[in-house]
């Protein structure tokens, strides 16, 4: 019987002259596979609380208003996840097309946006469990690739997750392929903190819009029309009563 790959040393030099698409569209996913940086990816920061223009109930934007965010937080996520990730792994010298997906089993948690004291934060509370499949390809070859992952989001802290591979395990570049799941992971959830930020900033942007377009209450020293069809001084007291000319 003809031993396993795994159980072989492997003869790279024979893969050299393979071509590795062998039909249209893996040409295709080729082309728009990126290359994988093995270094972990860092988790995007929260900047700091910015100026805001709360609601107009919210008299100079003192008292703590939220907004929850829940409902578009879960789904944006998880659309986020279940794209199709094609990469490219590199390993001695060659590369590998390495394609897998999300498939997002749990996801819980809370996602909200507050101002206070004229400051706007946004924030997050979420807990996930998917599980990962696809394939890593070698040549003609095509090596299965599956997994679990779990991981629990917090503002302010790094991404908490754990990989764990049922198959594509025992490859010379399985650490690789690891890393490569991870930082995908990881990428997704930058890009999802940033919209969180960009639609926290909107709604701040619409009050702002909303406060500034208000109409304009007449002061102390302005002339208000009176009922009469005269005109009354406002301000200050006079003994005589109100003078309307």
């Amino acid at each position: 019987a003809t031993a396993s790959w795994f159980t072989m040393p492997i003869d790279y030099s024979k893969w050299d002259a393979l071509d590795l698409s062998d039909d249209e569209e893996e040409v295709e996913n080729s082309k728009a596979a990126k290359k994988v940086d093995t270094k972990p990816a860092a988790a995007v920061k929260i900047e700091a609380p910015k100026e805001a223009q709360g609601s107009a109930w919210n008299a100079s934007n003192y008292h703590f208003e939220e907004q929850s965010l829940d409902a578009w937080g879960r789904a944006r996520l998880k659309a986020l996840l279940k794209q199709k990730a094609r990469l490219e792994i590199a390993h001695e010298g060659q590369t590998f097309p390495l394609a897998f997906e999300f498939a997002v089993d749990k996801l819980e948690g809370d996602v909200w946006s507050h101002i206070r004291k004229g400051k706007t934060s946004v924030g997050y509370n979420i807990e996930l469990e998917m599980g990962v499949s696809g394939d890593v390809t070698a040549g003609s070859r095509k090596e299965a690739v599956l997994g679990s992952m779990t991981a629990d989001l917090m503002v302010d802290d790094e991404p908490d997750y754990n990989l764990s591979l049922s198959k594509g395990i025992g490859l010379p570049f399985t650490k690789a392929i690891q890393s490569a799941i991870k930082n995908e992971f990881v990428t997704r959830v930058n890009t999802f903190v940033l919209e969180l930020k960009a639609k926290a900033d909107a709604h701040k942007n619409k009050n702002d819009t909303a406060a500034t377009s208000a109409p304009k209450a007449p002061t102390q020293t302005e002339d208000a029309k009176s009922h009469f069809g005269g005109r009354v001084q406002v301000g200050g007291h006079s003994p005589g009563g109100l003078r309307i000319s």
